[in-house]
């Protein structure tokens, strides 16, 4: 089990994101949370804020950050998704 959440690193958290940050601690959730921070190729001034604000909200999860333009962070994503998306063979 796990939960993928995206976050546009331009815009950084919004309070939906911290809700479901929450709600997951709440819930004793025991599976993988990924978060993927997307659009990093924008040279956005906020990056290292907002991936530090991420890291503070959900400290256990994984962070893998993604540009779909430029591909990076494609293998990253591809390896914490390996196993949770993927069933594996029997």
């Amino acid at each position: 089990e796990a939960v993928c959440h995206l976050v546009d690193s331009r815009v950084g958290l919004q309070k939906t994101d911290l809700e479901l940050f929450e709600l997951i601690g709440e819930s004793g959730f025991a599976g993988d949370v990924i978060i993927v921070l997307t659009k990093v190729d924008k040279k956005s001034a906020r990056a290292a804020e907002v991936l530090a604000a991420v890291r503070q909200a959900a400290p256990a999860a994984r962070v893998v950050s993604t540009s779909s333009k430029e591909g990076i962070g494609r293998a990253a994503l591809w390896r914490a998704l390996k196993g949770v998306v993927v069933p594996e063979s029997s």
